[in-house]
């Protein structure tokens, strides 16, 4: 029994006659007919008979009436509830720190997108803390983070690592020799956002004579290039300068700090959810492939 005969049915009752119903169905009175004729044919009983000159619901016509009522209502609630889920399903929002939004989310972007046209992605610039926050909150469906372990409710995947360090420009390095001289006359840069980056010197009992706080790790980043700053960043941000020696690690304050994609675990079942997750692909360390940072030679803070 297709649900299009029912329709056609059901249209015929409540139009009062075949032409009507066909006319808003948007079907030809012969295929309307057809869809009765073929409902007949299943039910081996007559859906209308005469009475008074008149076509009406024959017993069986009345039962099958009521019950095609409840079936349609609840097709059309089923297909409302999975049009819902699908139009869910189709934005994807991912967040994370400026640093990690460019070295790790856009290629997992670019890849998904390629499979999957049809999905709006949102991309988020948000701190370290909130990366964790959104996500076990739904507000994101995946970020990117550093610097805790084992989030309740949240798949983690180490995509990366990275050590906190203090580093300067190339220029600066040739006037650090006097360490405690180079601390008093330039100032230090530091991502207030970055909760890692506090906690990665300030519980070491460390403090400099002079620390500017900024909200981005691209501002620090050309601080300390341009703009005669010391700086305390994850080398994840600075690596390519650090291998061309424009940028000096003075000092490694953590080391081989993990990067981590996160992801509800409620949201797995999603199968666009897991499908985007599975493109972080899992990072292996090895000696070879350890921040570079972690070989330049850098000096120790008294």
């Amino acid at each position: 029994m297709e649900f299009k005969h029912l329709e056609t049915f059901q249209t015929v009752v409540e139009e009062g006659g075949v032409t009507r119903a066909a006319r808003k169905l948007n079907y030809t009175q012969p295929t309307a007919t057809k869809h009765l004729q073929a409902l007949e044919d299943e039910l081996g009983a007559p859906l209308f008979e005469r009475q008074n000159g008149k076509k009406v619901l024959s017993e069986a016509g009345a039962i099958l009436y009521r019950r095609s009522k409840a079936v349609l209502n609840e097709m059309f609630q089923l297909n409302q509830e999975v049009a819902s889920l699908k139009s869910v399903g189709a934005l994807l929002r991912v967040g994370g720190m400026d640093q990690y939004c460019c070295e790790f989310i856009l290629p997992v972007v670019k890849s998904f997108a390629s499979r999957h046209p049809e999905v709006t992605i949102e991309m988020h610039g948000v701190s370290n803390d909130d990366a964790y926050r959104l996500v076990q909150s739904h507000e994101l469906d995946f970020s990117i983070a550093v610097g805790k372990q084992g989030v309740r409710d949240l798949t983690e995947r180490i995509v990366g690592y990275e050590d906190l360090v203090l580093c300067v420009s190339r220029k600066l390095a040739k006037d650090s020799s006097d360490f405690e001289r180079c601390l008093m006359r330039y100032p230090v840069l530091l991502d207030k956002r970055a909760n890692y980056i506090n906690y990665g010197f300030l519980q070491q009992g460390v403090a400099f004579p002079n620390m500017v706080h900024c909200d981005s790790d691209e501002a620090v980043k050309e601080g300390v290039l341009n703009y005669g700053f010391m700086g305390m960043i994850g080398t994840g941000r600075v690596q390519k300068e650090i291998e061309a020696g424009q940028v000096v690690v003075l000092h490694t304050f953590s080391s081989h700090v993990p990067v981590k994609a996160f992801a509800h675990k409620a949201n797995q079942e999603n199968p666009l959810h897991k499908a985007f997750f599975n493109l972080f692909r899992p990072y292996k360390a090895t000696k070879e492939n350890r921040p570079a940072a972690g070989n330049v030679p850098h000096r120790t803070l008294r």
